[in-house]
């Protein structure tokens, strides 16, 4: 895929009941659960329509503290 934009692929793991995974505060959101990211750089253009399987390694996990760190790479110009 050749796009200026970096793109990340973010999978959240969702509990059956909301309640059990996530918290509205009175400043924030909270999300009690695991999610992992990957980024798509490098990944051949693709014209499946239905699905397409991704590995996302568990170590890649989507924490609050995680994004800026994605973010201030990027921003450098490095890779996320």
């Amino acid at each position: 895929m050749n796009v200026s934009v970096p793109i990340i692929l973010v999978v959240v793991q969702v509990p059956a009941h909301p309640l059990n995974w996530l918290l509205a505060g009175a400043d924030k959101p909270e999300v009690f659960r695991a999610a992992w990211w990957i980024s798509l750089r490098g990944y051949p253009a693709n014209g499946n329509t239905h699905n397409t399987t991704v590995y996302i390694p568990q170590a890649s996990r989507f924490t609050p503290s995680e994004l800026p760190q994605i973010m201030t790479r990027l921003e450098a110009g490095g890779l996320p």
